[in-house]
Order: C-alpha cells, then sequence, then structure tokens
C-alpha cells in the first residue's frame, strides 16, 4: 500500500454516508441508484470515474474507513469497510497509521472523533495496471482543476444537490493548514422556484 501515499486528489462532502451508500460503492462496475431519479449517480458511473486516475481508492465518513480494491491485489479482496476504532480495519491493513495519516487535519479529520462529513482519497497512479494505463502528474491534475473552473457555471445546472465547488491544493511538503485555494464557485440566491 505504500506506493498509494503520494499525491491523491481528496474530495469532500459535508453529509455522512448512510448504510445503503456504502452497499453502493462497494458493488464495484453495478452502482445501486439507478432507481433513484433524486440521486446524483444514479446510472451507476460517478463515483467509478475515480478508476481513471487509481487503482485504491479510500474513503472516511462517520465512524467508517473503507479501501477499495478491485483488482484483489492488495487487500486480497474487493474491499474493506469498517469502524476506524476497531481492529478488523486495523489488523488487515499492514502499515495501518499510514492509511489514515493522508486524511490527518483536513476538513477538521482525526481519529479521535466522528467525521462529520465524507472524505474520499483518491490516490494518483504511479505506474500503469489492469485499471488503466494512464498515469497523471500532479501538474496535469492542477490543469484540469483549471479546465473545471471554466465550466463550472454549466456544470452547476446538473448538479442538484450542490451548492458550492472549491479547488484547493496542498503542496508538497506541506502540512494540511497550509491549503491552498485555487478557486471557489458557489450559487447564491436558489429557491424551490429556481
Amino acid at each position: 500500500m505504500r506506493d498509494w501515499q503520494g499525491p491523491a486528489i481528496l474530495i469532500y462532502n459535508n453529509e455522512k454516508f448512510r448504510p445503503l451508500d456504502f452497499d453502493s460503492l462497494m458493488k464495484i462496475r453495478v452502482g445501486g441508484k439507478q432507481g433513484d431519479n433524486t440521486k446524483i449517480g444514479k446510472h451507476g458511473l460517478g463515483f467509478n470515474s475515480c478508476y481513471h486516475f487509481t487503482d485504491v481508492p479510500s474513503f472516511i465518513s462517520g465512524d467508517s474507513f473503507a479501501i477499495l480494491d478491485p483488482q484483489e491485489l492488495y487487500l486480497r479482496q474487493r474491499g474493506i469497510i469498517g469502524p476506524f476504532s476497531t481492529n478488523n480495519i486495523y489488523g488487515t491493513i499492514r502499515n495501518r497509521r499510514n492509511q489514515f495519516v493522508p486524511f490527518q487535519g483536513i476538513e477538521g479529520f482525526d481519529l479521535r472523533s466522528t467525521f462529520e462529513g465524507t472524505l474520499f482519497r483518491i490516490p494518483l497512479r504511479q505506474q500503469g495496471s489492469q485499471i488503466s494505463d494512464r498515469v497523471f502528474t500532479t501538474n496535469e491534475v492542477l490543469e484540469l482543476f483549471d479546465n473545471i473552473k471554466s465550466n463550472v457555471t454549466s456544470q452547476f445546472l446538473f448538479l442538484r444537490n450542490i451548492e458550492t465547488i472549491e479547488m484547493s491544493h496542498i503542496p508538497p511538503k506541506s502540512q494540511p493548514s497550509q491549503i491552498e485555494s485555487l478557486w471557489k464557485g458557489n450559487i447564491t440566491g436558489l429557491d424551490e422556484n429556481v
């Protein structure tokens, strides 16, 4: 798992996962929102797009931690999920402390309390794999963020439950407290009529 401790894309949402959300993500390539027209990701493609960048995404939500490994190369299973305070997660992952270090301090996360939201970590692939041969550099991801900025206003039209998008960067060898905001987009003045 050491190969997955480098540069990553972090995605924060201020909502905690519900059991159905966890079940849906664990069904890799299947999805679980097809019947719910009120959900982003109802077509089962949203989260799976992270595999364009990584082979081993992980996330923290509430008191739970998950790592997905669809190739079963690192965990010897498709993924693990459980409370980060019990031995079932700690015992399964070698160098367990290292798996939590990249989350520490991001959006207020620390291992001593429940995380009030969901924080995804999409570590950048360092070499080609069976999932994809595409390897992204940090500079390419920063360029992608800049491209998103130029289209963000039209993107809000299709994101029914999103009111704010912010892109930030933590420079190499910096602390999470040294986050540099790249840009921020907000929707203001929305009501039920709009």
